[in-house]
């Protein structure tokens, strides 16, 4: 159960990263070649 636990939380914590660096890019907008 714990290793478990350990894995979701490691998968959420590199999703929520993911979002955020998603967010970033979506409010940049276009201005970024690289988003």
């Amino acid at each position: 159960m714990i290793s478990i636990n350990g894995n979701n939380v490691l998968i959420g914590r590199v999703g929520f990263l993911e979002s955020l660096l998603f967010i970033i890019h979506t409010v940049k907008g276009t201005n970024d070649p690289d988003a």
